[in-house]
């Protein structure tokens, strides 16, 4: 595989800019390397292999991973740009029931399932009480936890948050 090389390092600090502009996480989200070696555990069905193709990346030289790799190719007067990740719908399950919650909402559900408080949530992410409050409110509506006399809507959003796992 080939590699583009950015001697001055102007795309990984840009990258690195608007990850700390917009808070993107560094890491992937809880249970997301799991659904992947799960998905690459799967046999292949009719996707296509293009393993022979020769892709570029723009991820620094040592690096491996394909998440920003693409090939170019001439059709008559027009290119074609394939991207490595062009068939991440087949690695991906449709029925995930945590599709719908945002990263934050993840990260607030998997220390919830780890147990803890409020509080605990707050430290550990650096939010006050008051956000997490406002957090478990909108995982608890985006997963359809209706309030009831019977269920502990927090247990039932832990339950699905580890079974999706």
């Amino acid at each position: 595989m080939n590699s583009l090389v950015d001697r001055e390092g102007a795309l990984s600090h840009g990258l690195a800019d608007i990850r700390t502009q917009f808070q993107i996480p560094s890491t992937f989200p809880e249970g997301a390397i799991a659904q992947a070696e799960a998905a690459a555990a799967r046999p292949v069905s009719d996707h296509a292999d293009w393993t022979d193709r020769e892709f570029v990346t723009l991820d620094p030289q040592p690096s491996t991973d394909l998440d920003q790799a693409f090939a170019i190719e001439r059709s008559g007067a027009d290119v074609i740009l394939y991207y490595a990740i062009a068939d991440v719908g087949w690695f991906v399950r449709a029925d995930d029931p945590l599709d719908v919650l945002s990263p934050r909402e993840r990260e607030v559900l998997g220390l919830m399932a780890e147990g803890r408080s409020n509080a605990g949530i707050a430290h550990q992410l650096w939010i006050t009480e008051g956000t997490v409050e406002k957090h478990v409110r909108s995982i608890l509506m985006k997963l359809r936890l209706p309030a009831t006399q019977d269920d502990q809507r927090r247990v039932l959003a832990v339950i699905t948050y580890l079974d999706a796992r």
